[in-house]
Order: structure tokens, then C-alpha cells, then sequence
């Protein structure tokens, strides 16, 4: 797919292309009624008569109000082969947001994909760029609502190259022009290139287990780390036992061995303070059969997403290279294991941990991930992982809760995710339930499952120091069950967005 800003209106018709109005409900307003007839005015001039009428009648009968949307196929004659108007209502102007536009170019996008066209031809008001990052919010909308797996399937080839080929032969659309798009084609290629990370981060979580297991993830860092200069640490078994890491070691002893991965985007002159990104790479968890999302297979691969969207996020990250220090911190392994009740750990730092209740890897994982975090003088981070479906249980699949160490690190994660259209819900660190944590033979005792997220985030936020931190939980978030906007059924790459804006606005 290829995506073309196109400053003046489309000056003739082109064969196989579909021309999508985007169209304000507000019809009483002089403004709206003008926004509506510059946008038809900006068709070929073939096109308007039959595009006035069709908007005509689509007002009259089905109204303008957000989502409502229609194809109208033109009849096949000279210049007009083959072509059609998509007509979306946009809502009220005061109502339109980054979300919203979002979701009425995917609905454009699985209208259109379908048909017979090879070019979209996108129309929509001025006001609409006026959207912080409006032309990332089309491009999600059309980008990942259109491609399915064809980028990291075509580098494992874990289909055959008949069926690699039916699917590319299937998408027929390959063209999309934004018309009087206000930014320029480079910031727009960027923006290409943002949900091809995206795609990153959906298909390895996608991925089977039996390929992205913790090397697959190591390969990927590898090519991000070639392509854009960051630096790469490995800790294998045996730097893990170098290192103390017991946190680590104790989730698997299997064949597939756990790694710890390190990556560094480091500018040539820093302005503000290093930044870190934690992502939990769980990528086998077999209690998923049982008690995983949706209590599916999907359950037990799902719980490497927080590595994933980190993955895709050093991918971003070394492209646009901001003027600050970005550690990426990837704890991967496969769990095969079971820590007993009343076993004792000590984890890098020296401290021991007495294991009081099932499902806690993750959070072992992440406690040497916080300790490596600070022992490299890195004191603001993010983590993000799929650790306790309490999380589905109190917001559901589109909002994830947060933790934060303060109200002010809260509000930054929490405007990075608005800005990328990943709604953040900030949830307290109860420090009353501190003493089921306490533990007579041990310095810290993991939460007991049942006693949900915000005990988790109280275990977790132990190993932080005196570091500003904020902690996601995507288990609900990162995987769709149902063709959703610009989400197809299965990952969703939720999260990238937000730590990309964290890493550019956080203070």
C-alpha cells in the first residue's frame, strides 16, 4: 500500500477509484453546509452532479450523524469505469477527535477494500487536519485495518508461497491519496512507517509460539538494532546466572531458554533525562488453556505483548530519534514451570522473595527488569505487560488501567495515551494492603492471584526506589476478539502509541 499527499483537488477521473466524502451532520450550520460543498466541489468535475445528488438523498434518508456511510457505484461509462462515491457521515464538527476519525477511515477502508478498486481517493474537511497528528489517525485507520500478517509472515514463510501470494493478489487496493492533506509526503512516509511497527507488534504476538519464542524476539531486536544503530545486550543462561538473575531463571528450565535484551537508543547529545521501556515477554504460558483471555489457545501466546509493542517501539524510536536516552528492556521467557508456595528466591539485588500463590513469573520477571533498570542510572520508566485479567474484569478490552508512583507521572502517561487514542485509566496503589506482602521468612512476598491488579502493582512498584514509574496492564486491551474500527479480529499492537508519546512529552 502506498500513500500519496495530494495538495489540489483530483483533476479528472481515474478508473478503479473510489472517492470517499467525509461530511459534517451539523447542516443548519453556515460553516458545516460550506465544509460539505467544498468537499463535493473538490471531486472531478464529472463527478458532481452525481456526487450532489447522492449526498442529497443520503441526508434525507439516512442522515449525516457519525458512522452512518454509504457506496454509490457509478454506472460504467467512458472515464467513469469502474468507479464509486463512499459517503461517511463525520457527526458533529465539535465532536470530531483523533479516535473518532480513526474509526470512520477504517469504515471507509473495509467498505472499499472489498470491491473492485485500486485507488482510494480521500476527501475530508479542513478541520479535520486541524486534529493533532490527523493524517497518523487516517493512516491507522486505513493501514491496519487493511493488512492482516503479511509482513512477519513473509520473513518466517510459515505459509506457502501460494497462499503468501493469493493473499497480496487479494488486497486490491494499493493507493491512497489525501487530498489538501496538510502535512507534508515525508512526515507522511513516517507515519507509514509507524504502523509497520504496529504490524510488528500485532503479528509477533500473533505469531505461534513454537516461532516467536524468546530467539525469534532476539532476531527481530538484532535487525532494529542493525538498521538504526541501537545498542544490544544480551544476558543468556548463563548471564542471567552471572548476574543473579533467579527471578528470571526460575520461570523455565526447559529447552526453551529464557533471555534478557537490552537495547539502547542513545542521541549524540541528550537534552533531557533518560527514559526506559519494560515490556514482560511471557511467550508460552500453558495456565492460558485454562484461564487465559477468552479461554483460548490466543491465551497462552498473548502474554508476550508488552515485549512486543517495546520491540516495535525501539523500531520507532530509532527512526525518529529524539533527543533523549531511550532503554529497551525485554525480560523473554517461556514459562514451563511452577514455583511452589513457601519457595524463597533471591533476585539480583540480593533480596529474597518468598512465593505465595500462582501466576507471579511475570512478576518476578519484572522485578529484575526494575532493579537492571536502575542499576544503569535509568530512573523514569514504563512497563507494560498482560499480568492479571482482573484488568478485563473491572474495564474491558478498551481502556487500560494504569499505575503510577505519583499523580503527575500518572497524567503524563495519561496524555500520551490520548494523544494516540489508547484510553488510560489511573487506578490507586493501595498501601493498606501492604501487610499481605510481608512475608516472616523472606523481604518481600509475592500477591496472591485472586486479590487482583492493584495488589500486583503494590508487589511490583517495591523494586522502584525512588524512581518515577507508570505500569500498564494491556491483558484486555491487546487482543480483539471481533473486526473492531481499525482492529482485526486478533492482536491489536495496543500500547505502542502511548509509549512513543510518553517517551516524547514525559517530563
Amino acid at each position: 500500500m502506498e500513500y500519496y499527499v495530494e495538495k489540489k483537488k483530483p483533476l479528472e477521473c481515474i478508473p478503479n477509484t473510489v472517492y470517499a466524502l467525509g461530511l459534517f451532520s451539523d447542516s443548519s450550520s453556515q460553516d458545516t453546509a460550506l465544509s460539505n460543498s467544498e468537499i463535493i466541489n473538490a471531486l472531478p468535475e464529472e463527478l458532481l452532479v452525481i456526487a450532489s445528488e447522492s449526498v442529497k438523498d443520503f441526508s434525507e434518508e439516512q442522515g449525516l450523524s457519525a458512522g452512518n456511510i454509504r457506496l454509490v457505484n457509478i454506472k460504467r461509462q467512458g472515464d467513469l469505469s469502474n468507479c464509486a462515491l463512499i459517503l461517511i457521515g463525520l457527526g458533529d464538527k465539535v465532536s470530531l477527535d483523533y479516535t473518532s476519525l480513526r474509526r470512520y477511515t477504517a469504515l471507509i477502508t473495509r467498505l472499499a477494500k472489498d470491491q473492485a478498486f485500486n485507488v482510494l481517493q480521500l476527501l475530508l474537511p479542513i478541520s479535520c487536519y486541524q486534529i493533532p497528528k490527523a493524517e497518523l489517525a487516517i493512516l491507522e485507520g486505513i493501514d491496519l485495518s487493511v493488512f492482516e500478517g503479511l509482513w512477519v509472515r513473509l520473513n518466517h514463510n510459515y505459509k506457502s508461497d501460494k497462499n503468501l501470494a493469493s493473499d497480496w493478489e487479494g488486497l486490491r487496493l494499493r493507493e491512497v491519496y489525501l487530498v489538501d492533506a496538510s502535512c507534508s509526503q515525508k512526515m507522511l512516509n513516517g507515519y507509514r512507517n509507524y504502523c509497520r511497527a504496529v504490524h510488528l507488534s500485532r503479528e509477533l504476538v500473533a505469531t505461534p509460539a513454537n516461532i516467536a519464542n524468546p530467539q525469534e524476539l532476539l532476531n527481530h531486536a538484532i535487525k532494529i538494532s542493525d538498521a538504526y544503530g541501537l545498542s544490544l545486550t544480551v544476558l543468556d543462561e548463563k548471564g542471567l546466572e552471572k548476574h543473579n538473575m533467579n527471578g528470571m531463571l526460575a520461570v523455565s528450565n526447559g529447552l526453551t531458554r529464557p533471555l534478557f535484551l537490552h537495547l539502547q537508543y542513545k542521541p549524540d547529545s541528550a537534552e533531557r533525562e533518560a527514559v526506559a521501556l519494560i515490556g514482560l515477554g511471557i511467550t508460552f504460558d500453558p495456565d492460558g488453556l485454562s484461564k487465559g483471555h477468552s479461554m483460548t489457545i490466543e491465551g497462552m501466546k498473548k502474554n508476550m505483548a508488552g515485549a512486543a509493542s517495546v520491540l516495535a517501539a525501539a523500531e520507532i524510536i530509532g527512526r525518529t530519534k529524539p533527543n533523549r536516552q531511550v532503554d529497551f528492556i525485554l525480560p523473554l521467557a517461556e514459562r514451563d514451570r511452577s514455583l511452589r508456595p513457601g519457595d524463597l528466591l533471591t533476585l539480583s539485588n540480593g533480596e529474597t522473595v518468598e512465593i505465595n500463590g500462582a501466576n507471579i513469573e511475570g512478576h518476578l520477571m519484572l522485578a529484575e527488569a526494575f532493579i537492571y533498570a536502575q542499576s544503569i542510572n535509568v530512573n523514569q520508566f514504563l512497563s507494560i505487560a498482560t499480568l492479571n485479567n482482573a484488568a478485563i474484569a473491572c474495564l474491558g478490552n478498551k481502556i487500560a488501567p494504569l499505575w503510577s508512583t505519583s499523580e503527575l507521572a500518572s497524567s503524563d502517561a495519561v496524555r500520551a495515551g490520548d494523544i494516540a487514542g489508547e484510553k488510560l485509566w489511573p487506578m490507586p496503589v493501595v498501601d493498606e494492603h501492604r501487610d499481605s506482602l510481608v512475608s516472616p521468612f523472606a523481604d518481600y512476598r509475592t500477591p496472591k492471584a485472586e486479590l487482583g491488579a492493584g495488589l500486583t502493582a503494590l508487589f511490583l512498584r517495591q523494586f522502584i526506589g525512588e524512581s518515577v514509574w507508570n505500569h500498564i496492564d494491556i491483558s484486555g486491551t491487546c487482543w480483539s476478539a471481533i473486526v473492531d474500527g481499525y482492529l482485526n479480529a486478533g492482536a491489536t499492537g495496543w500500547g505502542l502509541g502511548t509509549m512513543v508519546n510518553w517517551v516524547e512529552h514525559c517530563e
